[in-house]
């Protein structure tokens, strides 16, 4: 009976099967064949999206290719699988950055006529040419041969790629052109800016902090839940997520080791088969300190070499080559140059051990492994605070739009994706997102509870700073230490005539300019007190002097510079913001490393 039973429901189970088969195979097929399958951008050769452009991997490798070929020929030798990660990072960037620009112009409505851009071309050669010695005659760049290759009809796709690069280049220009002059400066702002800078002020202050009173005040649940609804709109906050960061060092494999070895005998090799060595050294030493020297060390004192390689120093003769020798920072080879009494001349070439593109992409395995699997136990792992989603300055990334729009867009769970910091690679995941709105109590009930507590510090000292105002009138110095005990938590100091950037003891800051505003509103001999995060400062305006206007005309120029590189960099910084939010980028590179 029960095998019977087992017998109807195997043949229904299997029925099912063969169903879902067909189905599946059906529609895998189906949506192949009838293009309604949906592919990633990856799957389709995009390499990264900016706002409606879709960047392809050709596109990008065709740039790149040309970017390799430029630098190997400048640098006269093979590029190196890091130099060429380097520029891999630049030139993607720069790409980003050009198409935003096309995007930009495209919507402003800005481009150049085509009779503008044959002249540009005509009047000004690319750099690729210009840098060519082949359109060189007698060491002067030769225009004539610059023109017979504008003829060529081999040259066209060479000047098609120009042309786009201009189309986008001069506007570009055009429009910095203009940030630049909205940046300009007049002498009446650079006047007040001179007089502020150099308005002297001398004061009598006491700074009264807030620790004077013990940590004794306690605060109860009602009081902290009356003060955060009344204070609600103080916790209004915009959309943030908090995370969990994940760190891996590079640690250089045994492959690695091997690699840099195997490097540094080839570079011994070629240099005793003749290759000079100094020349050897500025093309592939990793030494920064001696690279542009060609490796030169010279008059080093031989009591200062390391003991592991003091012995064979003074065992080598001059124009020896002697090495590899394993450093903490790599292998070196060395050539003896000139021995002398108590000083050594020698050259020395560095490779380092450091971890290879392979490397990396193993330990960016290990992460996503280790994430998939829950054991990250091999790794140093953080939890951030909440942070504003669109926050200017991420942990350990700094500002990163496109960790920002994987914020935006991520989901609790996620990970993004993994980031060459050089020493170390990170990777973020969402622990938990909030909406933009208030943040509940329970989010900030220790801060309300901060508050509360400084608030009751502060009022407990009220009856203390009315006196020290009394004392401060009558100049009484003492009689303000005597009130706190002699405390050296209490600062009264008489200033001697300060400009606004001084420092004042006890002062938050970024509270600073703010308190200097208020003292230079005050009448002589006023006494005010300024209430800052911390406490109080009571102050006595005791005189003022103005800067001379007949010295502002020397200073002048030097003013409108300082505040017109501030006011261009404040104008770019905005506008490049503003063109990133207008144009974000989804980047997809990790698909094609």
């Amino acid at each position: 009976m029960i095998m019977q039973t087992m017998r109807k429901i195997g043949v229904f189970v299997l029925w099912i099967l063969i169903l879902a088969f067909i189905g599946w195979i059906g529609l895998e097929l189906g949506a192949n064949i009838l293009g309604y399958k949906v592919y990633q951008p990856w799957e389709r050769g995009i390499i990264a999206k900016i706002g409606n452009y879709e960047l392809t991997y050709n596109e990008f490798n065709l740039e790149l290719e040309k970017v390799i070929s430029d630098t190997t020929r400048k640098l006269g030798r093979e590029l190196t699988a890091d130099e060429i990660e380097s520029l891999r990072k630049r030139v993607f960037d720069e790409l980003v950055d050009r198409i935003r620009w096309k995007l930009l112009l495209e919507d402003l409505k800005i481009s150049l006529t085509k009779d503008a851009i044959v002249k540009t071309i005509v009047l000004f050669p690319p750099p690729e040419v210009i840098n060519d010695t082949i359109f060189y005659t007698n060491g002067k760049f030769d225009y004539g041969k610059y023109i017979s290759l504008l003829r060529d009809q081999r040259a066209i796709p060479f000047f098609k790629m120009y042309e786009e690069k201009l189309k986008t280049e001069i506007p570009r220009d055009i429009v910095r052109y203009y940030l630049a002059v909205m940046s300009n400066v007049s002498d009446e702002e650079a006047k007040y800016e001179f007089i502020y800078r150099n308005r002297k002020v001398k004061i009598l202050y006491a700074n009264i902090p807030v620790s004077l009173v013990p940590d004794t005040i306690s605060v109860s649940e009602e009081e902290k839940r009356n003060f955060y609804n009344k204070n609600k709109e103080e916790f209004k906050a915009s959309s943030r997520v908090r995370l969990v960061v994940i760190r891996a060092f590079k640690i250089p494999s045994y492959n690695d080791t091997i690699l840099a070895r195997d490097k540094i005998e080839s570079i011994k090799e070629q240099a005793k088969n003749g290759e000079n060595f100094n020349k050897l050294a500025f093309l592939f030493s990793e030494d920064l300190t001696t690279k542009n020297d060609s490796g030169k060390v010279k008059n080093f004192l031989i009591s200062n070499l390391f003991p592991e390689i003091k012995d064979s120093f003074l065992k080598a003769n001059e124009n020896e080559i002697i090495g590899p020798m394993l450093t903490p920072l790599g292998y070196y080879i060395y050539k003896i140059d000139k021995k002398k009494k108590d000083t050594i001349d020698f050259s020395q070439i560095l490779i380092k051990i450091k971890p290879s593109i392979e490397t990396k992409k193993l330990i960016i395995d290990s992460i996503k492994n280790a994430i998939r699997t829950k054991n990250l136990k091999a790794f140093r792992v953080d939890t951030t605070i909440y942070i504003p989603i669109n926050s200017q300055f991420y942990p350990i990334v700094g500002e990163n739009e496109e960790l920002r729009k994987f914020l935006e867009k991520g989901k609790i769970g996620e990970f993004s994706r993994v980031y060459d910091m050089g020493s170390f690679l990170v990777t973020f995941g969402i622990i938990d997102k909030k909406k933009e709105g208030y943040q509940s109590y329970d989010e900030v009930k220790n801060i309300v509870e901060a508050r509360l507590i400084n608030k009751k510090k502060k009022e407990i000292l009220k009856s203390s700073i009315e006196k020290v105002i009394q004392y401060l009138k009558n100049n009484d110095t003492i009689s303000i230490k005597n009130l706190f005990n002699n405390d050296p938590r209490v600062i009264v100091l008489e200033t001697g005539l300060i400009t606004s950037d001084m420092y004042i003891q006890g002062l938050p800051f970024n509270q600073k300019d703010q308190f200097f505003n208020g003292v230079f509103e005050k009448s002589i001999n006023d006494v005010d007190v300024f209430e800052h995060d911390l406490g109080f400062i009571v102050y006595k305006k005791l005189e003022e002097t103005l800067p001379d206007l007949s010295q502002f005309e020397s200073q002048k120029l030097i003013i409108k510079s300082q505040l017109y590189q501030k006011n261009l960099q404040n104008l770019i910084s905005s506008f490049e913001r503003e063109i990133k939010e207008k144009y974000p980028l989804e980047d997809y590179s990790e698909h094609f490393q």
